[in-house]
């Protein structure tokens, strides 16, 4: 178990206490059910914290487990070299997948995710009312225009996840490089 990633863990943890007020001041407004994937259907950067993060939590999978999403993220990954497309270019990738097999998460098994303790702050955090962060769900979560929701700290969260991310990097061969991208992190294991 790295714990050097101990530190993401906790601010997870307060990410998810953070969404969680929001579902109960408005539980009408959250769709969220166990087998919904509309949010594991794109392509996010992470960062490189949050890439260790998910290792971390696929090392925890069943061997089985574990090797089905694997193979999933590198058929993803062969999929866009097929097509000429370098995986790290997100845009491109999305574009290229948007609509395919591929394009759904290679974490999610049944429309559940498996590494869901150690998911990515994008994961935790789309589909909420957030300032600074636009990741409007699918499904319809907090879709009525007229109510006041209140909203996560968008900014705040993603600029305390950029500095945890660079002091997890720091000293390393991957220093200065705070991002990374979920297939490539996944498929390289």
């Amino acid at each position: 178990m790295d714990r050097r990633i101990e530190p993401y863990l906790a601010f997870a943890g307060e990410v998810d206490r953070a969404t969680a007020r929001l579902r109960e001041r408005h539980p009408g407004a959250v769709r969220c059910r166990a087998g919904c994937d509309l949010c594991c259907r794109d392509f996010f950067p992470i960062t490189a914290l949050e890439a260790d993060g998910v290792r971390q939590g696929l090392e925890l999978l069943p061997d089985f487990l574990r090797e089905s999403v694997r193979r999933r993220a590198r058929a993803a990954v062969d999929e866009l070299a097929r097509r000429g497309i370098d995986p790290a270019r997100l845009d491109d990738a999305a574009r290229a997948l948007a609509g395919t097999p591929h394009a759904l998460c290679p974490m999610n098994e049944g429309g559940l995710c498996t590494v869901y303790d150690h998911r990515p702050i994008v994961c935790r955090t789309f589909g909420y009312p957030a300032d600074g962060l636009a990741h409007p769900c699918p499904g319809g979560n907090f879709a009525d225009p007229n109510a006041d929701y209140g909203s996560l700290a968008g900014t705040r969260i993603e600029a305390r996840l950029a500095r945890l991310a660079l002091a997890h990097v720091a000293g390393t061969a991957r220093d200065g490089r705070g991002s990374s991208n979920l297939i490539l992190a996944l498929e390289e294991g």
